[in-house]
């Protein structure tokens, strides 16, 4: 075998094994966008849940709450962009290298010497084949790594603005608690006695007490 068979032979099988390469990243791009598409899909039923629970005053984190909803929306057009099945030329089949084979050996009436001569033809053919292949492949997977990479983003957002917004929420939450549990006048009135009891307190008196002094009242 010459130099430049051996030369073209083995350009032919390093395109085949970058191929292969290439296609093992484009499935793992795809299992990748899935499990992004999933992860944000929970998200975003825990948010919906989460925005149940909000208080229409509290326009703060509602407000950040939309915009984790529109990242996480984002989100999933962008996996899903990665996972549409794209068109790349297929790599060399069986039965075309069979009658690519079958064309050569009639073409040279079955001389060795003849047959020898094309070979470096046959595999510069076949290396450009899959070049093509392999050109086409690159090209999908940048595609597709750049809409995983959006996808990846805008999810890492989405969680940094809910995580933002829950801390607000819980640093927020005793304040709140004291406010609410403060009572400065609580009146009870009794239906056909006319009595009433009035509490005053200038400070805070907690709900606890306030319906034990009530439940006091209406045992009377």
């Amino acid at each position: 075998m010459s130099a430049t068979l051996q030369l073209r032979k083995s350009m032919v099988e390093t395109y085949e094994r970058e191929y292969s390469n290439l296609i093992t990243t484009f499935r793992d791009l795809d299992s990748k966008a899935q499990g992004a598409i999933t992860t944000t899909g929970i998200f975003l039923a825990g948010v919906f849940a989460f925005v149940r629970q909000l208080s229409s005053s509290d326009s703060w984190s509602i407000s950040n709450l939309i915009v984790a909803t529109s990242l996480l929306v984002l989100t999933i057009g962008f996996a899903i962009f990665c996972i549409f099945v794209r068109k790349i030329a297929p790599p060399p089949t069986g039965i075309q290298a069979e009658e690519n084979i079958r064309l050569l050996i009639e073409s040279v009436d079955s001389k060795d010497e003849e047959l020898a001569k094309r070979l470096p033809d046959f595999y510069g053919e076949q290396e450009g084949n899959w070049r093509i292949c392999v050109t086409q492949a690159e090209k999908a997977i940048q595609t597709k790594a750049t809409s995983l990479r959006c996808a990846h983003s805008t999810l890492a957002l989405a969680i940094v603005v809910v995580a933002i917004t829950t801390f607000q929420m819980v640093l927020r939450s005793p304040n709140e608690g004291q406010e609410n549990g403060a009572v400065h006048r609580t009146r009870l009135s009794e239906s056909g006695t006319g009595r009433s009891l009035v509490l005053q307190d200038s400070g805070r008196i907690p709900h606890f007490a306030v319906g034990l002094k009530c439940a006091q009242l209406v045992s009377q």
